[in-house]
C-alpha cells in the first residue's frame, strides 16, 4: 500500500529533524528559534505603526528572521552531509549558530528601540550594536569558507549532489562577501562629500571628508543590500532544493574512494 503525501512528509520531516539534531544542533535548533522569531516580529509588524528610516520598524526582523532560518537550517544540511574533519563540522556548528543568534538578537533589539540597526553611529551605544554585528558578520563569513573547503574536500557517492550543495555554497559566500560593497558612498554622496566637507550618516550627524576615498559606512544602500541578500539566499536555496532531493533519497558520501567528477 503506497503511503499517501502527508505521511511521506512527515517522514521526511522526521528523518531531516534527527539528522540536523545528530550532526549540527546548534544550527538545526536556531532555526526553529528563528521561525518563532519570524512569528513575533511579523505580529510586531501589525501592530507596531513605527516607521524607521522609512520602512516599518519590524520589517527588517521579518527578512533576516526568514532568511536566518533558511540559512541555518542549509548550514545545518551541509555539515551533516560531510563525514570528514568531525571537530571541524562541529565547531562550525557552534560559531555559526552563534553568530546568527547575536546578529539577530541585535537587530531586533535595535527594532524594539525604535532606531535602525545597520550604519547607525548615532550614538556610542549605536555604534557599538553595529560594530558587534560587523564582528558577527565577518564570523559567519569567515565560518562559510571554512564549510566551503569542508564540502570541497569531501567525497561524495554522486557528483552532482556534491556539487550542487559547493555551488550551492558558493554562491552563498559570494552573496554574503558583497555586502562589503554597501559600505561604499555612492556618487551623489561623493559629491556632496566634496562640495561640504561632509558625508552624512546615520542619526543626522556628519563625518568630514578628507578625499574622495574615504570610506564611510552610511544609511541609502538598499538597492545594494537587496542585490547582495538575493545572492545568499539564492545558494541557500540551491542548498535547500538539493537537501529536499537528497531526503528522499540521501546519496551515501560515507565512500572510501572519490567519485565526483574531476
Amino acid at each position: 500500500m503506497k503511503m499517501s503525501m502527508g505521511s511521506r512528509l512527515l517522514q521526511l520531516w522526521r528523518k531531516a529533524l534527527a539528522v540536523g539534531l545528530a550532526c549540527a544542533p546548534a544550527l538545526t535548533t536556531l532555526g526553529f528559534l528563528m521561525a518563532a522569531d519570524l512569528v513575533l516580529c511579523l505580529f510586531g509588524l501589525v501592530v507596531d505603526r513605527r516607521v524607521i528610516t522609512g520602512a516599518p520598524a519590524w520589517l527588517k526582523p521579518v527578512k533576516f528572521a526568514l532568511s536566518t532560518m533558511i540559512a541555518a537550517w542549509s548550514f545545518a544540511f551541509c555539515i551533516a552531509s560531510a563525514t570528514i574533519w568531525p571537530r571541524l563540522r562541529r565547531g562550525l556548528d557552534v560559531v555559526l549558530a552563534a553568530a546568527l543568534f547575536i546578529e539577530i538578537a541585535l537587530i531586533d533589539m535595535q527594532a524594539a528601540r525604535g532606531t535602525s540597526s545597520h550604519f547607525n553611529v548615532a550614538t556610542h551605544f549605536d555604534g557599538t550594536v553595529f560594530a558587534v554585528m560587523g564582528v558577527s558578520i565577518a564570523c559567519i563569513w569567515l565560518a562559510m569558507l571554512l564549510l566551503t573547503v569542508v564540502l570541497f574536500r569531501q567525497s561524495f557517492a554522486h557528483s552532482a549532489w556534491g556539487w550542487s550543495l559547493r555551488l550551492g555554497m558558493v554562491l552563498a559566500l559570494i552573496g554574503t562577501g558583497s555586502g562589503g560593497l554597501m559600505t561604499e558612498p555612492n556618487s551623489r554622496q561623493l559629491a556632496d562629500a566634496h562640495a561640504t566637507g561632509r558625508l552624512s550618516i546615520v542619526g543626522g550627524a556628519h563625518s568630514r571628508c578628507s578625499g574622495w576615498r574615504s570610506r564611510i559606512a552610511y544609511y541609502g544602500l538598499e538597492r545594494r543590500s537587496r542585490r547582495s541578500s538575493h545572492r545568499a539566499l539564492s545558494g541557500h536555496a540551491w542548498i535547500a532544493s538539493a537537501a529536499a532531493a537528497g531526503l528522499v533519497d540521501r546519496p551515501s558520501s560515507r565512500t572510501g574512494r572519490r567519485t565526483d567528477a574531476t
